[in-house]
């Protein structure tokens, strides 16, 4: 109890409430990323940095390097930033249906445009917007390019300027959540429709 008193409680009370707007959003998983990792600390966002390897799924990072005059990446080359990036099957397999039932005639080539169009805005509006203020970080969405064709986001964050470690993680959870739900909707739309079709 009295550490906790000795904590910063307005940032711990800021911290609790982001989750709780995350979870609301449908990002279930995101409380037990968060259990094991000290809230009242003033290390919280270096804490968090090093649960990063523990996200969901696929996760890999590299340092971007300024290039030399020659264009070039050296030794000598100064860091200015880094990559992550995530990937789940949930995600994979959410575009690969997408495909087959575009494929199959299923669904338009406009739904599957749709489709994929608001999972994109889920990325801005998880991982980016929730950034506030900040513009040390963005991200891009890839198809096909992760290890074993993997859809992949990768994101990139900015040392000259600054960025939450935390709202990120709080985003990539939430995104990867958010395909898991979409996908098992997409399922169950298109099992729903082959029902139909066998029963007429």
């Amino acid at each position: 109890m009295l550490k906790l008193l000795r904590c910063d409680m307005p940032e711990l009370l800021e911290r609790l409430r982001t989750i709780k707007e995350f979870y609301d959003e449908g990002a279930h998983n995101i409380v037990p990323f968060f259990s094991n990792i000290e809230m009242d600390t003033g290390d919280f966002e270096m804490l968090v940095y090093e649960e990063m390897w523990s996200l969901p799924g696929y996760c890999d990072n590299h340092e971007l390097y300024y290039e030399e005059e020659n264009g070039r990446i050296t030794e000598d080359s100064e860091v200015y930033g880094e990559v992550w990036t995530f990937a789940t099957d949930e995600m994979r397999d959410y575009y690969r249906l997408l495909k087959e039932l575009k494929a199959a005639g299923k669904i338009s080539g406009c739904t599957y445009a749709l489709k994929r169009n608001e999972m994109e805005k889920y990325i801005q509006m998880f991982v980016v917007d929730s950034q506030g203020y900040y513009s040390g970080l963005y991200c891009k969405l890839n198809y096909g390019r992760a290890p074993k064709n993997w859809c992949c986001i990768n994101v990139y964050l900015d040392y000259s300027c600054c960025y939450s470690v935390f709202a990120m993680c709080c985003g990539i959870i939430a995104v990867f959540d958010k395909y898991a739900e979409k996908l098992k909707e997409l399922r169950e739309e298109f099992c729903i429709k082959e029902t139909i079709l066998e029963a007429a």
